[in-house]
């Protein structure tokens, strides 16, 4: 049976009304970026010199505990490597190229870049593959994460009005294509939310009108479509399950 549509989030939207904010925190934010290339870079030299002195000490003779120390410092300084240079890859331009890419790796990365964030508000964000062999999409990576990123939060606000809430990221595989379907579950719904008022982000139609078009461009698709009406704990988030798809690459059929 197909999945019941959701009343379409865009068509009610007043996107005139809140152009001129979102075009002025459009300017903040690629001021930042553009900063941030610069400042990242300096972090990574930092890194690569107290990676450096870490590895001296570790080739020399150290007490048990010591060098134990010194392993962590190690650990964490290519853990923060990778971090910065997975932000990197991301915030650089390039022209969009399809090639045969991971999708859940791609949901993974997105996952990882919106956890900490949306850990602060107490939401956590899950993936779920069917196994462990990797969903094979024509897509271009940049734009495809930033799809991704973009429904995940797209589903903050429906997160903020549960209890233990969690964003799901689930991976599925269809005939000649993959597809990832979010949706939000909890332990329940909240009588007040406290952190809602907060600002967190743009309105959840510019999310979604976002991930739309940038989907659209590898010929993939969005599907916003009606879950369960209130979850198995009366839990309302559960109500609208937003899926990206893409054709699986050719390699792979």
């Amino acid at each position: 049976m197909p999945p019941r549509l959701a009343p379409n989030p865009l068509a009610a939207t007043d996107f005139a009304a809140i152009a001129a904010d979102d075009l002025t925190e459009i300017n903040r934010l690629w001021t930042i970026v553009r900063a941030f290339s610069s400042t990242a870079h300096q972090v990574n030299n930092a890194l690569q010199v107290i990676g450096g002195h870490a590895e001296l000490l570790d080739a020399s003779t150290l007490e048990p505990a010591v060098r134990d120390r010194v392993q962590a410092i190690r650990a964490q300084v290519g853990k923060a490597a990778a971090t910065i240079e997975q932000l990197l890859s991301y915030s650089r331009s390039a022209e969009p190229s399809r090639h045969a890419l991971d999708l859940a790796a791609l949901t993974d990365a997105a996952a990882a870049m919106v956890r900490t964030s949306l850990g602060r508000a107490r939401i956590g964000v899950a993936v779920e593959r069917p196994d462990s062999a990797p969903l094979l999409v024509a897509a271009d990576r940049n734009r495809t994460i930033q799809a991704l990123l973009s429904v995940l939060l797209s589903r903050e606000d429906a997160a903020r009005t549960v209890r233990s809430a969690v964003i799901t990221a689930r991976l599925e595989r269809r005939p000649n294509e993959c597809a990832v379907a979010v949706s939000v579950a909890g332990a329940g719904p909240l009588e007040a939310a406290p952190n809602a008022a907060e600002p967190h982000g743009a309105p959840n139609a510019v999310w979604l009108l976002a991930a739309a078009r940038l989907a659209a461009k590898p010929a993939g698709r969005i599907v916003v479509s009606a879950g369960t009406s209130s979850g198995a704990s009366g839990n309302p988030a559960d109500a609208e399950i937003v899926t990206l798809v893409y054709p699986e690459a050719p390699a792979a059929r």
